[in-house]
Parts: structure tokens; C-alpha cells; sequence
């Protein structure tokens, strides 16, 4: 939901944009004179002045709502990013775009001096792309907080703890750069969660502790729904397979790569056309170091990707990125890896 909400923030942000332009285009001389030209709406220049804050993004196991069994493993993820600065970003680069068209049409005679260099004025004003600090440890500032979907006066403390941090402390904030780090309840801890529907929240507050030039405040994430279902004596194909793709990527996770490869092994047992059973077996054997073992499980990824999607122009991107890593470091016999030369092929006797 938070995803769809920025996304059509940016499209009205896009439309508002192509009206201005068209207006400039239809009144070049107000455009020069400053005639006509009415006042900034007070709300955006409120806007303007208000010190920008992180946007927080939650999913447990990558998504906003599913329902899993009780023991299965949880990964919360939290993400923070500077939404305001990426969407000025995108209307900077817009004008930027409204003024390389200008100088095209201008060339091609399709529009006059006047209304090139109106538009070449307005592209020259900028949005400021504000940014910000992160504190070095901000995810000591995160807190989860648990609600039950039919009472939210029950508040369960769910016993996450940290188990991925972010790659870069102190990060600044701008339209590009984001961060990220994984909480996670383990197995053994999930199995001990109360059945029922419940709301999670991410909570950042760094309103303390943070120092002088990192941003202090508090931001909320959009509620993940999370369906605690008991786990029943005997479990369809489908759903084994799903329990035991959640409990290997909960272990790929944590780095222990020998139980996430036994779970992953599990699932493709159960579908052998399961493509993210396979993708996670070769992640697995490739951290292991069994890189032809590897190449071997994702290139049957592959085929199960191509036994569902036929049309060539559709490709798995994570398999392909990965397949090449390994080219680069074990490949197959006959061609070297980056930085080496291949020794001949044997000659026929």
C-alpha cells in the first residue's frame, strides 16, 4: 500500500508538472515578464519550508499481508528513505527533459524562439533536493509495535532481535540512496506466537540520543497483517512447500547456509518446478563453495522459469545475475573466467 500511495503521489506530482509546461508553452511572453504570474499557494510554500523526514517501509517475509503457520520464521525488513528528495529529484530531472525537447523542436522548427526559451526558463528552476542524516545506529532507534487485529488493546512483545544490519552506518539521505536492515524471529520464538490476525508496525524515534546534525523525530510504517494459523497434524503439498521455502530463506538470512539448503531441498522434493526451491538450493551450494553444483541448480531454476513463461523476452533477472557471478569464478569447461585465458581445446586424434 505505502508503494502504491508514493507511486501515485509521483504521478500527480508528473501531471501537475505537464500543465505547468503547457501553460509556459501557451503564455511565453508571461512567462518572460513576469505578467500574469499569480502568487505561490501558501501549502507549498509551508511545504517547502518543513525539514524533510526518513519515509519507513515494513514486510515480513517480502510481503504487507500473508498468513503463515506458527513456527515458521519471520524476517521483518525495515527500509528508510527520503521520498521528498527523490521526488524533487524526478521533477528536476523532468524539466531537464522539457528543455533538451525545447531545443529539439526548436531545431526541427516545430515551435518558435519564444516559446523554446520559455521553456528553457522554467526548466532552469530547480527543486532543492533536501537531504538528511541518519544517526550511525539507527537501528537501536527502531521498535516494532503488535496489535491484534480485532482488539488492538492486546499488544504482544514479539522477542525480534537484529540479525542483518544496514551495510552503511551515518548514511545521508537523498532521492537515491536508501537503507535497510532485517529483524527476524526465529523458529523456536515463532513457534510460541499466538494464533489470530495481528497489525505490525515499524517505529523509528531518534527524538533522543541522535546527535546534533542527525535527524531527530519519530516516523511510522504502514501496518503489515500478519495471520498466525495453527500448524495442522498433516500439511498438503503446497503448503509444505511454502513452510519449507519461509524456513530456507530464514536461514539463507542468517548465513547458515547447511540448514537452508536441507529446507530448500525439501521444497523442490515437493515441486520439482518450484523455481525459487531451486534458486535457493544454488545460493546455498554457491556459498558453500559448490559453485558447479550451483551453476547446475540454477540453471534448472531456468528450465522450470521457461516450462512456465514461454515468451523470450521475459527473463528472471536475480537467476541471470547470478548464473554470470558464477561464469566469472567456476565456469564451464572451454571458457575461462574474468581475467584468465581459456587453454586450448584437445586436438582430435
Amino acid at each position: 500500500m505505502r508503494k502504491i500511495v508514493l507511486i501515485s503521489g509521483v504521478v500527480v506530482a508528473a501531471i501537475v508538472l505537464a500543465g505547468i509546461v503547457l501553460w509556459y508553452v501557451k503564455h511565453p511572453h508571461a512567462a518572460r515578464t513576469g505578467k500574469s504570474q499569480a502568487t505561490a499557494p501558501v501549502s507549498t510554500v509551508r511545504r517547502a519550508q518543513l525539514p524533510p523526514e526518513p519515509d519507513v517501509s515494513l514486510d515480513i517475509n517480502s510481503e504487507t499481508e500473508l498468513e503463515v503457520h506458527q513456527g515458521i520464521p519471520l524476517l521483518l525488513t525495515v527500509r528508510l528513505a527520503n521520498q521528498r528528495a527523490a521526488n524533487a529529484q524526478s521533477a528536476n530531472a523532468a524539466k531537464e527533459a522539457v528543455a533538451a525537447d525545447a531545443r529539439v523542436q526548436l531545431k526541427a522548427g516545430t515551435i518558435t524562439a519564444a516559446e523554446s526559451q520559455a521553456r528553457e526558463a522554467f526548466s532552469r528552476e530547480r527543486e532543492e533536493v533536501p537531504t538528511l542524516v541518519l544517526p550511525a545506529d539507527w537501528p537501536k532507534s527502531i521498535r516494532f509495535q503488535v496489535r491484534r487485529a480485532d482488539d488492538p488493546a492486546i499488544q504482544p512483545d514479539w522477542p525480534v532481535s537484529l540479525l542483518v544490519a544496514p551495510e552503511r552506518q551515518g548514511l545521508v539521505l537523498d532521492g537515491t540512496a536508501t537503507t535497510e536492515a532485517i529483524w527476524s524471529l526465529s523458529p523456536e520464538a515463532a513457534a510460541q506466537l499466538a494464533a489470530g490476525s495481528w497489525q505490525v508496525v515499524a517505529i523509528l524515534d531518534t527524538a533522543a540520543g541522535a546527535s546534533a546534525d542527525a535527524w531527530r523525530g519519530r516516523a511510522v510504517s504502514e501496518p503489515v497483517t500478519v495471520t498466525i494459523k495453527p500448524r495442522p497434524s498433516s500439511l498438503s503439498a503446497v503448503e509444505g512447500e511454502q513452510d519449507a521455502l519461509e524456513v530456507s530463506r530464514y536461514y539463507a538470512a542468517a548465513g547458515q547456509w547447511d540448514q537452508s539448503l536441507e529446507a530448500a531441498r525439501k521444497a523442490a522434493a515437493l515441486n520439482s518446478d518450484s523455481i525459487e526451491a531451486h534458486t535457493l538450493i544454488g545460493d546455498a551450494l554457491s556459498a558453500k563453495g559448490d559453485n558447479l553444483a550451483a551453476m547446475q541448480a540454477f540453471q534448472t531454476a531456468m528450465a522450470a522459469f521457461r516450462k512456465r513463461d514461454k515468451d523470450p523476452l521475459h527473463v528472471p533477472d536475480y537467476l541471470i545475475v547470478r548464473m554470470h557471478q558464477l561464469m566469472s569464478t567456476t565456469p564451464p569447461p572451454g571458457l575461462a573466467p574474468q581475467g584468465t585465458v581459456a587453454p586450448p581445446p584437445p586436438k582430435k586424434r
